[in-house]
């Protein structure tokens, strides 16, 4: 074990809060090793750290990591290796299956009766494993999806939670401001070059076109620019991507940007407080900081946030973890169509375990 994980591994041993991740497309890791266990709660965002912030950012409070209260550490993925102890996965339960059909059938009759869009719905997928050695999986992960947001966080007073986001929030550099509208999806089957159906196609518009009006009817940005819709792989798995890029008016603060773009209909749905409303009354689960948001504010000048996707919460002292999964409802879908998409999703986190 090199310098760094030792160092991690001493500090997670004391029962000490740290996250360590790979920016998409680099390969220097970075950590946030924080001096104590105090619970840092601030809903502001006006604080130079690492920020770890639920779905429902009404209701709880984002946790941060602040840079002045933390030692800062980094390496580099050369030496990293790929081990997997070849877990055996439960089949999907059958309950699971009907439950997660009758709520998208649910979902797909509320938007033909028009009081909605499109909406999320997701499912959490519990897992009995063995011994689960959360550094050698954050290798996994690097590894294995090197143009996502990798990451490893941990607070004893909340728990431990990793992922592989291709989503980016917003990312700010200099006054340059970017997002992203993703939705659709489909299994990768050797070739980018794929055909998209009217499900996708309209899921993705529903999103783009959320994004754009929101940041018209804010003033937060200047010079709008809606960019060419690709084809974009993450892992096993390929989305429509649709880059929009802004720049930053002088006076703008980081929260208000935020309340702009969180939840974006790609995790939440169209209109916003109905969506919330049906996910609240039939998920049958607290989402907690899945399809909320994660990374670094050094300032309004540089901001790197995720939307915290392709996830899972791992449960140490009993060997169990929890994969978030979901997608995107509209008209055309079809519930035994989005039960698999899930599955694939699911994927994406067993393949690293």
């Amino acid at each position: 074990m090199n310098t760094f994980f030792s160092k991690l591994h001493r500090h997670k041993q004391q029962q000490l809060p740290f996250v360590l991740f790979l920016n998409p497309g680099d390969e220097t890791v970075k950590a946030y090793l924080q001096n104590d266990n105090t619970l840092n709660l601030n809903s502001n965002f006006n604080k130079s750290g690492f920020v770890f912030a639920p779905f429902d950012i009404d209701t709880k409070e984002s946790v941060w990591f602040y840079d002045d209260e933390c030692q800062i550490l980094e390496t580099d993925t050369s030496e990293f290796e790929f081990i997997s102890n070849r877990p055996v996965f439960r089949e999907n339960e059958l309950y699971q299956q009907l439950f997660h059909q009758k709520n998208v059938s649910k979902a797909i009759q509320e938007i033909e009766n028009g009081d909605l869009y499109k909406v999320i719905i997701s499912r959490k997928e519990i897992q009995q494993l063995g011994h689960i050695d959360i550094f050698q999986v954050f290798q996994n992960i690097c590894l294995t999806y090197p143009k996502t947001f990798c990451y490893c966080w941990f607070h004893p007073k909340i728990g431990l939670w990793m992922g592989a986001s291709p989503e980016t929030l917003i990312h700010i550099t200099e006054g340059s401001f970017e997002t992203m509208a993703l939705a659709g999806t489909q299994q990768y089957e050797g070739t980018s070059d794929v055909s998209w159906g009217k499900k996708e196609k309209e899921e993705q518009q529903f999103v783009v076109d959320a994004i754009r009006k929101a940041l018209v009817n804010n003033d937060c940005v200047d010079s709008i620019k809606i960019e060419d819709t690709i084809t974009q792989k993450a892992g096993n798995l390929l989305h429509l991507k649709t880059p929009i890029k802004a720049k930053i008016k002088s006076e703008t603060l980081l929260k208000p940007l935020i309340q702009v773009l969180h939840p974006t209909p790609a995790v939440c749905g169209l209109p916003y407080n109905v969506s919330k409303k049906f996910i609240s009354n039939n998920e049958g689960y607290d989402r907690l900081y899945y399809t909320g948001f994660l990374g670094e504010v050094k300032s309004i000048e540089e901001v790197n946030l995720f939307v915290n996707l392709r996830c899972m919460e791992v449960f140490e002292n009993i060997s169990k973890v929890a994969i978030y999964v979901g997608g995107g409802i509209t008209e055309a879908s079809n519930a035994e169509a989005e039960w698999c998409e899930t599955v694939n999703k699911s994927q994406v986190m067993k393949r690293i375990l």
